[in-house]
């Protein structure tokens, strides 16, 4: 516990983010309710000025705060690692599977002529190129790397946090804590806490970026296979007409030309 009072008898390890129910570390019990879901935003533990009047307990809880929320971004990560490299392999094995197929069945209809199967081989290739692009279009791949990325980030930085915390508990026990050394703790639980939203924001903004890139390349696409298509036929030109055409048919009187009176 940083800033610990010896005399007060406190027994918890706030440095290795154990509470006083037994739960790991970096675990609370909302966040295991919320497992699966979103992240959530969590009321600010120390919002009022009477949180303050003992600054061991209020530092204690920001603590916990941070290395909570910090542990839980990297826990939502992982899981959605999982299922993003799920549904990414098992795209690419199908489309390895369906290409493979497709390779076959013209050397199948090379080899018994007349039966007509290398028909299917185009449908099964089509089905490969159609897994690619779901993956591509939604990026599992790529997300599932992200996850990766992002999860080992944080968790590196909350070990990072961790040490530097227990730094501060070793120079609180040198003494009395004064004002200068809590205002030195809330500044690091406080940048601690800005990069943690700073690496889920830069996620969210890279995914974001890909999403819309992958949208623009499918509104191109399909606008230039729709404007190529046959279906699509331009009317064809007016022929232009002279205005200084008699209208019942005949020709424009020529300049010096005299009408025949007769």
């Amino acid at each position: 516990m940083l800033l610990a009072d010896v005399d007060a008898g406190e027994r918890r390890i706030v440095a290795t983010g154990a509470g006083q129910t037994g739960q790991k570390p970096g675990r609370p019990a909302a966040a295991a309710r919320r497992r699966g879901k979103d992240l959530r935003t969590v009321a600010f533990p120390v919002a009022t000025a009477d949180a303050w009047v003992d600054p061991v307990a209020a530092l204690t809880s920001l603590f916990e705060y941070v290395e909570a929320k910090a542990q839980e971004a990297a826990d939502w990560y992982l899981r959605d690692k999982r299922t993003k490299s799920l549904l990414s392999q098992g795209l690419r094995a199908l489309a390895i599977g369906l290409a493979a197929g497709g390779g076959v069945f013209p050397l199948v209809d090379a080899a018994t002529p007349g039966q007509g199967a290398s028909g299917w081989g185009y449908v099964l290739l089509a089905l490969a190129a159609a897994c690619v692009g779901f993956d591509r279009f939604f990026g599992l791949s790529s997300a599932w790397m992200r996850d990766i990325t992002t999860a080992q980030t944080i968790q590196r930085r909350l070990e990072r946090f961790r040490y530097d915390w227990a730094a501060e508990c070793l120079q609180a026990t040198l003494g009395r804590p004064d004002v200068e050394h809590i205002l030195r703790a809330l500044a690091l639980i406080r940048q601690f806490g800005e990069d943690m939203a700073d690496q889920i924001e830069q996620e969210t903004t890279d995914w974001v970026i890909e999403f819309q890139h992958s949208l623009a390349q499918l509104e191109h696409r399909a606008g230039r296979e729709w404007g190529t298509s046959g279906d699509r036929r331009e009317p064809s030109p007016r022929p232009e007409t002279d205005p200084s055409a008699d209208p019942r048919g005949s020709s424009p009187q020529r300049p010096g030309e005299r009408l025949d009176r007769t």
